[in-house]
């Protein structure tokens, strides 16, 4: 694989705007906000991030990839938060597009981010490039024994989803009447995206220190600015503490 020009959709993880910089790469940032449906840039390498991050929206990429696939460009798919909704992955082109290539997390779902799995999928000749240059020894036998040993747990996908569901709801009903929050995005995944209102996420993060809540910064993804931070969607105990805070300034 050898790109010149790199497409990403933004905002993203910020991890692929530094390899595209480090590999030489000219970026066209596309705003998935305002400008989904801008043109790409023929033979260009494209990256998507669905759900996306730091908003967790989920898109119907349909037609996306068909644009994709008419300009001929290499894409990487990041579904490291699918396993969050009901959607469907991208994996249902792989077989019609030899330079596709769709990214999964094993551990973002199984709330397990120190181990660092994940698998990627595409046509059988490009894995076996890729092969070519992985290192001998990529995980432990214990990131093994734990992932193996997760995914036998046949009901925990279900479980899980239906608890993010209940959460988020509460989530959502305290954040819509807090003060505090200009503006909520919309999500598929298990955080929200919020415009704080007249507080900055760095200064709402050090009034959320006594009660042991870590909000994210977002003023580092591209078009965001420091009104923006994402709050994730943790279990009722931990929501109710974030809701006696906001409590404070009604």
């Amino acid at each position: 694989m050898n790109l010149e020009s790199c497409t990403l959709y933004s905002p993203a993880y910020l991890e692929y705007k530094k390899s595209a910089l480090l590999t030489g790469c000219s970026i066209d940032y596309i705003d998935r906000f305002s400008n989904l449906d801008k043109p790409v840039e023929a033979n260009s390498f494209v990256i998507f991030v669905n759900p996306a991050t730091p908003d967790g929206k989920y898109y119907n990429i349909d037609s996306l990839i068909k644009e994709w696939i008419a300009k001929e460009c290499t894409v990487l798919i990041d579904e490291s938060f699918l396993d969050f909704t009901p959607f469907e992955s991208a994996i249902r082109y792989l077989e019609a597009y030899d330079k596709l290539y769709i990214l999964k997390s094993m551990t973002k779902f199984y709330g397990s981010a120190g181990i660092r799995i994940g698998t990627l999928l595409s046509q059988a000749q490009n894995i076996s490039a890729i092969k070519s240059r992985e290192p001998l020894w990529k995980i432990s036998q214990f990131d093994s024994a734990y992932i193996m040993a997760s995914l036998r747990d046949k009901t925990f996908a279900t479980r899980s989803q239906e608890e993010n569901s209940k959460s988020k709801e509460k989530l959502l009903l305290l954040l819509q009447k807090s003060p505090l929050i200009k503006k909520i995005y919309p999500s598929d995944a298990n955080f929200i995206l919020v415009q704080l209102n007249n507080i900055t996420a760095q200064e709402l993060q050090k009034l959320l220190i006594p009660f042991k809540i870590m909000i994210r910064d977002c003023s580092n993804f591209d078009g965001l600015d420091s009104s923006f931070a994402r709050i994730a969607i943790k279990d009722m105990a931990s929501i109710e503490t974030l809701g006696d805070f906001l409590c404070r300034f009604q």
